[in-house]
């Protein structure tokens, strides 16, 4: 997804803190307050539901969505906008990564916390997120 819907599926349009609310409870997400470590398989933490029904969104990996580290923030209500403030964004080479991992605590599971990163780096703690449209 673009960054705009990645924190939208986040967050819903309550802008929620977290991806199931305001308060922190480290029972749902895979965060580095658990002593796992290491990722986990999407269903570990059901608790931690986005209002989009997608899990995941906080902990677990660091996920990468389609946008080129820039200015922020953007119109979360135009994703076409969204898209080309994207195109424009500055020419590095870092990416934008959201989400936190197994090991980010909590200031960086929150739903609107953003990282750059150079998308040559890989590690366990990265990963991404496919969209896939509903079957009609």
């Amino acid at each position: 997804p673009i960054e705009a819907e990645w924190e939208k599926g986040a967050g819903g349009i309550e802008n929620r803190i977290f991806p199931w609310g305001n308060q922190w409870d480290a029972t749902h997400c895979n965060s580095g307050g658990s002593a796992l470590e290491k990722t986990t398989s999407v269903h570990a933490y059901p608790d931690g539901v986005s209002p989009y029904d997608l899990l995941d969104m906080a902990g677990n990996a660091w996920e990468w969505p389609r946008r080129t580290w820039g200015e922020y923030p953007y119109p979360m209500d135009q994703p076409e906008q969204a898209w080309r403030e994207n195109l424009k964004a500055s020419r590095t080479r870092h990416r934008v990564q959201r989400g936190g991992a197994f090991h980010s605590y909590f200031a960086d599971v929150r739903y609107a916390f953003r990282r750059g990163d150079d998308p040559y780096n890989s590690g366990m703690h990265i990963g991404f997120r496919v969209v896939v449209l509903p079957a009609s």
